[in-house]
């Protein structure tokens, strides 16, 4: 039987790390969220055999495995909580290196994921998944020199596809040399059986993106989709393709893939949520999803919460129309994140900024 708790029971346990600034409830009765007893981590016995560091080491990978996608954000916290009761010796592991540059990934702690993978790759220079982790922090910090380095370093330790999905993410994908090649491995071996396959679609549809062939970004991830069911893919992969689908003036297919999604999860993500609320006012729908929206971005704008500044961002800029708060949004987002679509957003921002100054001088 399941029972919930008020969070203000579990506020030490969680709230450290789904924020950085902390926020203490006008009324200490309030009920911020609300997890079942089977999202709280278990109380692990203080004396751990080597079995049973393996037995919580891959429990926390599966659960990071699944985080990042639909309602299972929470997951994150799981793993972090969890993976705190382990003795120094696990934490400080190459295994447990790894997780913790993945929390602190997630917590947008870019500069101590680095640091951490920097030791984990001294130790085990073999590691495949900590010099890709490591490529992608460099790229998201706009380092892309650091990044290439981390892409090469690999050569001989894995597969040409990898190194070439590295390079290419590590190059902003605006090499037409390595997307080519990328696309004509994908023609010649098929799509791997991993979650490579959403990297690499996302990858080859950023590309395409940047060059404004939207109708191509948008046949990478479809192809991707039609061989995954919708909910099982991942939240950036989901908020690209819904993104690519409001250029080419499909709202109402966003809402048809994402509403059930949201619906039918007890966390209601940001990314989903904010892509229903643009796709509900451009098709001029009730205000469903907005509503939930909105009452979301307040409660983040209350605790200061960046780690949702590219969604706060985009709810100003698109539904709001405060232009003034998008751009304070973007400028936030745009300190930590360097990507092809913190990028896109600063530009649609300044744009809008630009028009706002030409229509107030007439």
């Amino acid at each position: 039987m399941k029972h919930k708790y008020n969070l203000l029971c579990l506020f030490f346990l969680f709230f450290p790390f789904l924020v950085h600034a902390e926020w203490v409830p006008a009324n200490f009765d309030d009920v911020i969220a609300e997890w079942s007893l089977d999202r709280v981590p278990a109380t692990f016995k203080r004396n751990f055999s080597a079995a049973d560091v393996a037995e919580i080491f891959d429990e926390i990978d599966q659960n990071l495995r699944v985080a990042n996608q639909p309602g299972q954000a929470y997951r994150h916290s799981w793993a972090e909580s969890t993976f705190q009761v382990l003795p120094e010796s696990a934490q400080i592991s190459p295994r447990g290196l790894f997780v913790r540059a993945r929390i602190d990934q997630y917590q947008h702690q870019f500069s101590a994921a680095i640091k951490t993978l920097k030791k984990l790759v001294l130790q085990q220079p073999q590691h495949i998944s900590a010099h890709l982790l490591l490529a992608r922090l460099y790229t998201l910090k706009g380092d892309s020199a650091a990044a290439k380095s981390i892409c090469v370093r690999m050569i001989g330790l894995t597969d040409v596809l990898t190194i070439a999905a590295c390079s290419s993410e590590a190059d902003g994908n605006v090499n037409a040399r390595l997307l080519s090649q990328l696309e004509n491995m994908i023609i010649q071996q098929g799509w791997p059986d991993d979650e490579r396959a959403l990297w690499l679609a996302q990858i080859l549809a950023e590309g395409a993106m940047q060059t404004g062939q939207w109708d191509l970004a948008s046949h990478w991830l479809n192809t991707v989709m039609e061989m995954r069911a919708p909910a099982t893919l991942t939240l950036s992969f989901l908020a690209q393709w819904s993104d690519i689908e409001f250029v080419l003036n499909d709202p109402q297919r966003v809402i048809d893939v994402l509403s059930p999604i949201v619906t039918g999860n007890t966390d209601k993500d940001d990314a989903l949520l904010l892509r229903l609320a643009i796709a509900e006012s451009s098709l001029g729908l009730s205000s469903h999803w907005t509503d939930i929206m909105r009452d979301r971005v307040a409660l983040r704008e209350l605790r200061n919460d960046q780690l949702h500044a590219s969604e706060m961002a985009r709810f100003y800029l698109e539904i709001e129309k405060d232009i003034g708060k998008a751009e304070r949004w973007a400028n936030i987002n745009w300190q930590k994140n360097k990507s092809y679509e913190d990028e896109r957003l600063m530009s649609l921002v300044r744009n809008s900024l630009a028009q706002t100054s030409v229509e107030g001088s007439h």
